[in-house]
């Protein structure tokens, strides 16, 4: 078996996600919501669903296999990872980020709205 198809997502009917073997968690289906939410919000809705909300580096290498990821959500109905997504990894009164568009990232304040995914681990 070659490397690339050992770090390669893949559907998990179990999970209802994608599996990320590089990280080793599953990418829920679904965004934890459907508006975008501020870092609070969003950390209050990943508590309540019992989901591990993505760090910074979780997000670099979601960005990285966005392609195969994005194939497998649209073939299961799953909320595509475009445009932008907060991340849990904060320091003072930011968080970190990433557009699935154009690969920005940084830090912007906790205050201003994104998305957010959950995940679980394995």
């Amino acid at each position: 078996m070659e490397l690339k198809e050992m770090i390669a997502p893949y559907w998990s009917p179990e999970h209802n996600g994608v599996v990320i073997p590089l990280l080793n968690k599953v990418l829920d289906l679904k965004n934890l919501s459907d508006q975008p939410r501020n870092w609070w919000e969003n950390k209050e809705l990943a508590e309540q669903a019992g989901k591990e909300w993505m760090t910074k580096e979780d997000s670099h290498i979601l960005y990285w296999q966005r392609n195969e990821i994005n194939e497998i959500l649209a073939e299961h109905g799953g909320d595509l990872l475009e445009g932008w997504f907060g991340s849990s990894s904060a320091y003072f009164g930011s968080h970190w980020f990433v557009n699935f568009g154009s690969g920005s990232c940084g830090s912007t304040s906790k205050s201003n709205s994104s998305l957010a995914r959950g995940l679980v681990a394995l």
